[in-house]
């Protein structure tokens, strides 16, 4: 998955033998209907982002989305600079209620628009921040979160979860971070 974030800008996904879904790899890796094939584990969104501002101080970059901004390691580019992240599922929690207090760099506000529950003790829940982002939540968490499409919810995304090494340059063959 690496790789297609740095490589790919259009995927497409085939299963026994035929294509299943054609589409750029921030949609398709948004599309919970299409999550058998992208992966469980590795599970998650990409986003385009923009490089505005670096934080030398506390060592971390600005990178700012339709939805706001995430905090991420220092990445050595120029302000302006496009990129690509990739969010695991698994790397994003959810609150009801605003969070306080936390050491989270990353809380966005949304809404949740699609719940999917898994046969494993997981539900994938995407939630609108400005763009779709998928989060993998336990089955436990959901319900007694009682996450439902529309329910304004927080998602958390830590720092730390962000490789700089990952990210992907849209429209560029090869980047090194």
């Amino acid at each position: 998955m690496d790789e297609i974030i740095r490589l790919a800008q259009t995927m497409i996904l085939i299963s026994d033998g035929k294509i299943v879904a054609v589409d750029t790899v921030e949609e398709l890796t948004s599309r919970l209907d299409l999550r058998p094939m992208t992966g469980r584990y590795e599970a998650g969104s990409v986003i385009n982002v923009t490089m505005v501002e670096q934080d030398r101080k506390n060592g971390l970059s600005v990178l700012e989305f339709p939805g706001g901004k995430f905090f991420v390691p220092e990445v050595e580019l120029p302000l302006g600079s496009k990129l690509r992240i990739r969010i695991r599922a698994r790397d994003i929690s959810i609150a009801t209620s605003e969070p306080k207090c936390i050491s989270i760099n990353n809380v966005f506000s949304g809404r949740v628009t699609e719940i999917k529950e898994d046969a494993l003790p997981f539900t994938d829940v995407l939630i609108d921040l400005g763009i779709p982002v998928w989060a993998r939540i336990s089955r436990a968490s959901s319900s007694r979160l009682k996450l439902k499409s529309g329910k304004h919810v927080f998602a958390m995304v830590k720092a730390v979860s962000i490789d700089p090494y990952s990210l992907g340059r849209p429209g560029r063959k090869h980047m090194s971070v």
